[in-house]
């Protein structure tokens, strides 16, 4: 299952990625916002420092595990953080997309839980 573009976002929010919205629009009218990352440094979309409304910065492995694994391991207790691993080599084996497989299990354990729990 796909994420949708609400979840994408809230993952990379969760990771202390901020957005800002930009008042100005391309020559096409689009309008952009530009990504940072919890230094401040401006993450690129395709070589390029702004990203288009309604495009999030892509689930990939390389962005997972630049920001969202070490969010995590942060987050929980060694032992949940390597069951989590775990089960992600064990989804990658029953043939899963690893991309995705990570994401959701990232996404459940420290959000989408989360807010289940707590109402």
């Amino acid at each position: 299952m796909k994420p949708t573009e609400q979840q994408i976002k809230e993952i990379w929010e969760w990771c202390g990625l901020t957005y800002e919205y930009s008042p100005y629009t391309n020559s096409s009218g689009s309008y952009w916002y530009i990504l940072r990352d919890t230094e401040g440094s401006t993450i690129t979309c395709n070589g390029i420092g702004w990203f288009p409304i309604g495009r999030q910065l892509s689930i990939d492995l390389n962005n997972l595990f630049e920001y969202a694994v070490p969010k995590l391991k942060k987050e929980i207790p060694p032992a949940r953080f390597y069951a989590i691993l775990r089960e992600w080599v064990d989804q990658i084996m029953r043939g899963d997309n690893p991309a995705d497989s990570l994401f959701w299990l990232i996404g459940n354990e420290a959000l989408w839980q989360v807010k289940e729990n707590n109402g």
